[in-house]
């Protein structure tokens, strides 16, 4: 997917094509490219999730480029798509190429993990029903502050969406080990890998997981007491901090999505690039900002370290140690 410079995803239901730009240069951040996970969750909430007829309000962290939030807003959802400040330039330039064809033009929103002044922010455009988040954990010390600000940011009836590959055994373990502090954490792999049409995702051991159930956490981290007084952000519709588009057009209806539906939609790539393609060169596993991945490995679609082959005969692959034992059992928090 790294490998042109522009892509299109042909929406479920619709057939509505939305473009979206790739800046793979952003010199300190790899949310520039659409990553396979993005694709793979987008069609699952349109397949999968989003019931017909339904408006839900949802938050998209570390959203790159806006592939996953601006289908979803194609689908009818009210997105705000955020990210940090460095990759707001490509993500607010797709949010205002496919306004046209969004039922709610997005907001596009800087969010640092952590930053309470940017949570504070966000939050002002909540509730939320949906957090949503793809590859948004590959360092150690980006695990803590995505997990406190994704908790600041929701209700007890927000369901967090997570799609990700394990690029880092230790961070992932680490997203396990805190996870449950702060929600009830499902492994819902086992739908995504079977979704139809998506054979990557098993190929790229590609995980979801469903966390539900706001646990009591604030005493975590700081208190956040947002002034409710305090107006909204001076911003359009869409995109703020740009110049509003003068002639919004509203270019098509509901569509009604059927849950769980067959019908094809997904991602056109330009050209004969492959679907599976190495991310930027040059990207490391170091510790960064949020919205950085780490390149993937191009066989297998992750890093593994010698001391973690994964099952005999598969040196690539593999679940993670001590996985939930089952779709939809919670992980107990640790003592």
């Amino acid at each position: 997917l790294a490998n042109t410079k522009t892509i299109q995803y042909r929406c479920h239901g619709t057939g509505q094509c939305l473009s979206i730009t790739q800046e793979p240069n952003i010199q300190d951040s790899s949310g520039g490219i659409v990553w396979e996970t993005a694709y793979l969750l987008a069609t699952y909430m349109e397949r999968c999730v989003l019931g017909a007829g339904t408006h839900p309000a949802v938050l998209e962290v570390g959203a790159g480029c806006g592939l996953l939030g601006l289908v979803l807003a194609h689908a009818g959802c009210r997105v705000v798509l955020s990210e940090q400040p460095s990759t707001l330039p490509v993500l607010q330039h797709n949010a205002r190429t496919n306004r046209p064809h969004l039922l709610h033009p997005p907001t596009v929103a800087q969010l640092r993990w952590g930053e309470w002044e940017d949570i504070r922010a966000v939050q002002r455009h909540g509730p939320f029903d949906f957090i949503v988040g793809t590859d948004v954990w590959f360092s150690v010390g980006l695990v803590e502050p995505l997990l406190q600000t994704m908790h600041a940011l929701s209700t007890e009836r927000t369901v967090v969406w997570l799609c990700m590959q394990e690029r880092c055994p230790e961070t992932h373990q680490r997203f396990l080990a805190l996870a449950p502090l702060y929600f009830a954490v499902h492994d819902e792999t086992p739908a995504i890998q079977a979704l139809p049409g998506c054979p990557f995702a098993a190929e790229l051991d590609c995980l979801l997981f469903r966390l539900t159930g706001r646990r009591p956490a604030d005493h975590l981290y700081p208190p956040l007491d947002p002034d409710p007084t305090q107006p909204l952000p001076a911003d359009s519709d869409c995109c703020p901090h740009l110049d509003p588009d003068p002639n919004p057009e509203q270019a098509r209806s509901d569509p009604g999505l059927a849950p769980c539906a067959t019908e094809q939609g997904g991602l056109d790539g330009l050209g004969d690039a492959p679907l599976v393609a190495p991310g930027p060169a040059g990207r490391t596993t170091q510790d960064r900002q949020p919205g950085h991945r780490p390149r993937r490995n191009r066989k297998r679609g992750k890093p593994r370290s010698p001391s973690d082959p994964g099952p005999a005969g598969d040196a690539g692959s593999g679940p993670p140690s001590e996985p939930p034992t089952g779709p939809n059992a919670p992980l107990d928090p640790p003592p």
